[in-house]
């Protein structure tokens, strides 16, 4: 039995609705990642390589969101232009500032980590439970 019109529209708003919100939460969600593993590298007692491998994933983890919230948005416009097209208005066409905005401080915590991975004790002082195991 084919899908009515009705059901078909209603599902492509709900799907619609829904990757907003994902768009909206998770370069959030990247940000408090980043900021963790900064934290982490900044707090504990790590080897240098450990604090490299750390900022390293930061920048990687920043890269690949990047390129996911602009494939996001892509998706977004194709169902945002089925839409409109159901109700009679015009199409569109893509609007990616908000992405552009993330994208844009991603990047920079991506930079920031990856220069911070070539030498991370020129960046981060030796933590105080570091300095207090070989006082």
């Amino acid at each position: 039995m084919p899908l009515s019109q009705e059901t078909i529209y209603e599902q492509l708003c709900d799907d619609f609705r829904s990757l907003n919100g994902i768009l909206w939460q998770t370069p959030l969600i990247v940000m408090t990642l980043t900021g963790g593993l900064w934290f982490a590298v900044a707090s504990f007692d790590l080897t240098n390589i450990a604090r490299s491998a750390l900022l390293a994933f930061a920048a990687v983890a920043n890269v690949l969101m990047i390129i996911a919230l602009y494939r996001l948005r892509y998706v977004m416009q194709r169902i945002q232009e089925q839409i409109r097209t159901r109700d009679g208005r015009q199409v569109i066409g893509p609007n990616y500032v908000i992405v552009t905005c993330f994208a844009v401080l991603l990047a920079l915590a991506a930079t920031a980590s990856t220069f911070a991975s070539f030498s991370p004790s020129t960046y981060f002082k030796e933590s105080a439970a570091a300095k207090e195991g070989t006082s």
